[in-house]
């Protein structure tokens, strides 16, 4: 009995000691985590109003750049002009005029001149940058206004982008994805086109706009994939209709690379000898002929509209 009293009396005393040196511990309060808009924000500038981004932080690329755009035709002016173009896709060969107004035109101009700035003392030509470009369709079906430029989280190379899944909120009324847009190094010339990357993007992507979108492989509610712009540092938009049956064959082709010639559901055939032909998308007389032009508009190009 003596050794167990004095035992739990030991226990109790222990515990008087330790409730006693409570006040004088000290114990660091946990750091809240650092949001990606201020890790953004930490980053600075690399020069006035142009954010530095982070190769390998998706989510503050996206924030910063978001808030950026925001800003364009607000506290930042727009001096630009609408451009607009027409394609037709589909075996039926459905119209579609593609509106952009003052400021979409504005936003995607800056996310060049962002992109550009990258570069600056990195020993690189830009860090590419991208978006998705969401529309409606006006009454009548062939006439389509872009809303909105949308900028995921993404992370870049100087060549490339990827993009983590993330949800990029809900398509408003009558909204869906009707294109794409990224920066390419280098000019017109040498990356002009989609890149054999670009083109197992548009085979194998996965959008999430809550809920809506998802696989980019085949059509979609909330899908209505129309063009791609592709923007080298040294040129300016080059457009390509989305026909995707043209996409995919020529994507077999980047694929078959070194395994002999591949059979074409389209006229015609690329020996593998040219390897990943994306040249062929702005070559008149291709089959895979996808490039087309904008224009700019003038007060008297409200009749086309």
């Amino acid at each position: 009995m003596t050794v167990a009293c004095r035992t739990t009396c030991s226990f109790y005393l222990f515990g008087l000691i330790m409730v006693g040196l409570i006040p004088w511990l000290r114990i660091e309060p946990r750091a809240d985590p650092i949001r990606p808009i201020d890790r953004g924000r930490l980053r600075g500038e690399v020069r006035p109003g142009i954010p530095r981004l982070d190769a390998d932080d998706a989510m503050a690329n996206s924030i910063m750049l978001t808030l950026n755009l925001a800003e364009i035709g607000r506290s930042r002016p727009c001096t630009a002009r609408p451009r607009f173009f027409a394609i037709r896709l589909g075996a039926e060969g459905r119209l579609s005029r593609v509106r952009f107004g003052r400021r979409t035109v504005c936003q995607l101009q800056r996310l060049k001149e962002i992109s550009m700035a990258q570069a600056e003392g990195k020993g690189r030509t830009l860090g590419e940058v991208a978006a998705f470009i969401l529309g409606r369709r006006l009454p009548g079906g062939s006439d389509v206004d872009v809303t909105r430029i949308v900028v995921p989280p993404f992370r870049f190379s100087s060549d490339s982008v990827s993009f983590p899944l993330y949800d990029l909120g809900p398509l408003h009324e009558g909204e869906a994805m009707i294109g794409t847009y990224h920066t390419h190094p280098e000019g017109d010339v040498e990356e002009g086109v989609p890149s054999e990357v670009d083109l197992r993007f548009m085979e194998t992507g996965y959008i999430d706009f809550h809920g809506q979108v998802g696989r980019l492989q085949r059509p979609r509610p909330g899908l209505d994939w129309l063009f791609d712009i592709v923007e080298p540092r040294d040129g300016d938009w080059n457009i390509f209709a989305h026909d995707h049956d043209r996409l995919r064959a020529l994507l077999a082709i980047c694929k078959g690379q070194g395994q002999g010639p591949v059979q074409l559901p389209l006229p015609g055939r690329l020996g593998t000898e040219a390897g990943c032909p994306v040249d062929e998308l702005r070559i008149s007389g291709s089959p895979y002929y996808l490039l087309t032009r904008f224009y700019e508009e003038s007060a008297s190009d409200q009749v086309y509209f």
